[in-house]
């Protein structure tokens, strides 16, 4: 019916919106993927630095 060959219509447009988005958006979660692995590694450094600065205090 004509009905439902519009809503299917409205489905499809939706879709393509969100698929436009998501494009958009993986982009942006890569970056802040890469940003949070070399802050997860900044800490690590850091850490290791501090154990042994710490380990130098108490000799």
């Amino acid at each position: 019916s004509k009905q439902a060959t519009n809503h299917f219509s409205v489905l499809f447009y939706c879709l393509k919106i969100i698929t436009k988005e998501l494009d958009n958006q993986v982009p942006l979660v890569d970056e802040i993927d890469t940003k949070v692995d070399k802050a997860t590694s900044d800490i690590k450094n850091t850490n290791v630095r501090l154990k042994q600065t710490l380990n130098q205090c108490f000799r």
